[in-house]
């Protein structure tokens, strides 16, 4: 039975709204969880410190592409986070009109606390559903991204 456009454009916003939903859902999580551990961390900074447990070192340009941020709002991020005394910034040997962004010993121990938090949520949200179904559901993410950044 073919697809009618209504249909595959009804199934289009579905699959949005259902992302959104999806990242609505863990940020509430993950503020939840992280005020509970009493972390003086926003959400958004939480993003930009993950990003910094999994590759220390990151430069902002780099940072603010994971985060889909824009500079001054990852300046803005580090600049507290800076302050909270988890990040420094560090020249970049390769180009000095760059900063690296490093962790400090205590952002490294933030790391190790709230890493079990991040398993748990990566459990609940992978529960039972079979790898296959990741793949297809990643694989489509990627086409609609590809979509859309082809229009830009």
């Amino acid at each position: 039975m073919p697809v009618t456009k209504d249909k595959k454009m009804d199934l289009v916003i579905q699959t949005v709204r259902a992302v959104s939903e999806l990242r609505n859902h863990i940020r509430r999580y993950i503020q939840t969880r992280i005020k509970e551990l009493q972390t003086n961390l926003t959400f958004e900074m939480f993003e930009v410190m993950f990003y910094l447990w999994q590759k220390d070192g990151m430069n902002q340009q780099e940072l603010s592409r994971l985060t889909f941020r824009d500079k001054s709002s990852t300046t803005y991020l580090i600049d507290n986070l800076s302050r909270r005394g988890l990040v420094i910034r560090l020249e970049d040997p390769e180009d000095r009109r760059s900063k690296r962004i490093a962790l400090t010993p205590a952002g490294s121990s933030l790391g190790e606390q709230l890493r079990p938090l991040m398993m748990e949520l990566y459990a609940i949200l992978g529960g039972d559903i079979e790898t296959l179904r990741f793949c297809n559901g990643i694989a489509l993410i990627k086409d609609m991204t590809k979509n859309i950044l082809t229009t830009c």
